[in-house]
């Protein structure tokens, strides 16, 4: 299985939420950067949670009458294949 990498990622997010999705998550990555405040933590869990946290209120994967968060986690199999998080 090949490896994939974070500029698959963003430019996954992007595709799917354009300018608002690729910018709000990396607002959040910056906002974790700052509570953490030089505390260890696992940067990319954080990113990958960060870009695909939305993707199910993106028209591209959104469901009417469906939670985004609810559908996001149905997606999150399909995009998190080939992540290797160990």
């Amino acid at each position: 299985m090949k490896k994939r990498n974070f500029e698959e990622l963003k430019a996954l997010t992007f595709e799917a939420g354009g300018d608002y999705g690729l910018n709000h998550s990396q607002r959040l990555i910056k906002l974790v950067e700052m509570i953490a405040q030089g505390r260890p933590y696992d940067r990319g869990v954080i990113e990958f949670c960060a870009y695909v946290h939305d993707f199910g209120a993106f028209s591209k994967y959104a469901q009417a009458g469906k939670d985004h968060v609810v559908r996001s986690m149905e997606v999150l199999p399909e995009i998190m294949d080939g992540y290797d998080f160990t």
